[in-house]
């Protein structure tokens, strides 16, 4: 009796076991294959360090398995790429990562590969991770995820290094072939789309372009179920520097999101093709936060901010812009181009030439545009907005400078802050002033809080229900808002000494400008 319990105990722990861990997901574990370029041998089974696989052409030829492991040996060379096949699961995806001590694993493209062949391709797979390898292409691509006949969804590709891939300026316009990292599609896949793409903690240098995300665009049905664009791909604290052209072209896409990422010295190449740090191009709600922005050389585009065509409910936020050639230049094509935004952001010194952006065949429609505040700025032209908002802005403009708006277009424009030029007419509550920024070094974005003494402080308005959750700053929101991108209580600092002069003469360059504009 007693050993009839006992086998029946058994039994009922066996069946609890089975419930918790089921045979599936037992299964489901994968195996781990090792690479070494130096010591491995691709005649090994490649199970264990000591019978490491050598070449990557080798890895590329295997069929994987949810689960599965792919590791390179920390300081190895390869060249040739690799080729994922087989899909995860997205408990259990395939992992191409590393092992050992030292420097990560350097991929690269052997001389004889073909032109902008990927080093490491993710194509038509699911549920893959790809991290912590180092990739360089002179002639090819780094990173390729992309679909040609079906979805491809859940595909993370963190700390990876990409650079020296096309590290000259291109020779053709919207040169998505030479971009270090592209998430692309077949155009005439019906049915297929790129979901779920996370690129986290990158660094990307030394490239001719960065980040380049695309897929369906049918001008006649655009984003439906036979044509879908990409969905919920996110790119976040990266850092991409030191590119002949676009940091960042965020097209085709559904919910496509840059976040807590540097862009620096972009737009290097002058060149006969405008080019930008960040541009939207055929997507819906599109959202690039905290990101700093900063060097675009490009005079023909070279801005920070640029909701392209095709697009709408998409936002600008948090954005520190810096040095560049301008901080805003929308261009609207066709009517399909509506309610997006632009705020809480700072600009200094983007101002090589003016922002007279907006241009097109028709206006951009629902256009928000608060909170900023812009330092050292040259003219801001609304010319092609209609039923807009430009509320709550400091606009600290060089002297001389002034706001611009096709008076054929009905735009709120009020409750803004001037400064180095007169308020324009078309401005409601506005008001000319020292914004009384906290510092004077224009290289500390802390500069330009304000002081208690300002008189920007409480005097903005609530321009739409939901203005976000925090400033700039990360100072949180309520019902009271200040004119600018800080909407603290003020730094408690001395007022600005008055300065006659200084205010004679900016009022001066300012009225000449606003009485030549009544005649324009």
């Amino acid at each position: 009796m007693k050993k009839s319990f006992k086998i029946f105990s058994m039994i009922i722990a066996l069946l609890m076991l089975l419930a918790i861990f089921p045979v599936n997901s037992m299964a489901d574990t994968g195996t781990t294959y090792y690479i070494d370029s130096e010591n491995g041998n691709d005649a090994n089974d490649g199970r264990s360090p000591d019978t490491a696989w050598k070449t990557l052409t080798h890895a590329s030829a295997i069929t994987y398995s949810p689960g599965d492991e792919i590791l390179l040996k920390k300081g190895s060379c390869f060249f040739g790429g690799f080729s994922a096949h087989g899909d995860g699961t997205e408990e259990n995806p395939i992992t191409l990562a590393t092992y050992g001590d030292g420097d990560m694993p350097l991929l690269t493209n052997a001389p004889a590969d073909p032109q902008y062949q990927a080093v490491v391709s993710i194509r038509d797979v699911s549920h893959w991770v790809v991290k912590d390898v180092e990739i360089t292409a002179p002639d090819g691509t780094g990173v390729l995820i992309c679909f040609d006949t079906r979805m491809v969804e859940d595909i993370t590709v963190e700390g990876v290094v990409i650079h020296d891939v096309h590290n000259y300026a291109s020779d053709s316009y919207y040169s998505e072939v030479r971009a270090a990292l592209r998430m692309i599609g077949n155009c005439g896949a019906e049915y297929a789309h790129l979901s779920d793409i996370h690129i986290n903690n990158c660094e990307i240098y030394n490239c001719g372009y960065g980040i380049f995300a695309g897929g369906h665009f049918v001008a006649e049905e655009p984003n439906s179920e036979k044509h879908p664009y990409n969905k919920d791909i996110l790119v976040e604290n990266c850092s991409i520097y030191n590119l002949y052209d676009d940091g960042f072209i965020l097209s085709d896409s559904e919910r496509i999101t840059l976040r807590n990422t540097s862009i620096i010295n972009t737009c290097l190449s002058s060149g006969i093709y405008a080019t930008a740090p960040t541009w939207t191009w055929g997507v819906t709600e599109a959202l690039i936060e905290n990101c700093e922005i900063a060097g675009a050389k490009n005079i023909k585009d070279g801005m920070a901010a640029d909701f392209d065509d095709h697009t709408d409910n998409s936002m600008y936020q948090y954005i520190y812009s810096h040095d560049n050639v301008r901080f805003m230049w929308n261009c609207p094509y066709i009517e399909d181009h509506f309610n997006n935004t632009v705020r809480y952001c700072l600009s200094v010194n983007d101002n090589i030439t003016s922002n007279c952006g907006g241009h097109g065949k028709v206006p951009e429609q629902g256009f928000k545009f608060y909170n900023n505040t812009i330092v050292n700025g040259s003219n801001y032209c609304f010319y092609q907005y209609k039923d807009s908002y430009i509320c709550n802005n400091i606009f600290s403009l060089l002297p001389g400078h002034k706001l611009e708006f096709n008076k054929e277009y009905e735009n709120t424009v009020s409750n803004n802050c001037y400064y180095g030029t007169l308020p324009t007419r078309f401005d409601e509550n506005s008001f000319w002033a020292d914004p009384q920024f906290a510092g004077t070094d224009e290289t500390d974005k802390n500069s330009f809080m304000l002081k208690k003494c300002s008189p920007c402080i409480g005097a903005g308005i609530q321009v739409e229900e939901d203005m976000g959750e925090h400033d700039f700053y990360g100072n949180a929101l309520d019902d009271t808002h200040n004119i600018g991108c800080y909407e603290g209580d003020g730094i408690d600092l001395p007022e600005t000494p008055f300065n006659l002069c200084r205010v004679i003469r900016r009022a001066f360059e300012g009225l000449f400008r606003y009485i030549m504009s009544a005649f324009e």
